[in-house]
């Protein structure tokens, strides 16, 4: 019963752990990117690592956002916590996938301005 307990505590605090460490590291690649200009002389070549970074991301939103799911359908009902990280988590995954529709929408506008000299 003791292990058992354990567990449901660990994966109650997963789900809150991996949305923080998401959202950091999101934070810090954005903050990175809007610093340093990619592709100059000394600046910053972090654009390479972007698809790194959206996986690490992808990975980490979707364990925790699966592991507040399975403790939130269980019999011991999670609390705030698991909430928390369910929120977070959530956020986490649509940062990314805003930022690519508007690249993608910003992209067809140009485009649709380029069609009609």
């Amino acid at each position: 019963m003791a292990v058992s307990g354990s567990v449901g505590l660990m994966k109650k605090y997963f789900s809150l752990l991996t949305g923080i460490v998401a959202l950091g590291t999101e934070v810090l690649v954005f903050l990175s990117l809007m610093e340093m200009r990619p592709f100059g002389k000394g600046d910053s070549d972090i654009i390479w690592a972007l698809p790194f970074f959206g996986f690490v991301i992808f990975g980490l939103a979707i364990f925790g956002l699966v592991s507040a799911v399975s403790v939130r359908g269980s019999a011991a009902r999670g609390g705030k916590v698991v909430t928390a990280g369910l929120l977070i988590n959530g956020l986490s995954l649509a940062i990314p996938i805003l930022a690519r529709m508007f690249g993608v929408g910003r992209l067809l506008l140009s485009a649709d301005g380029l069609t009609n000299r």
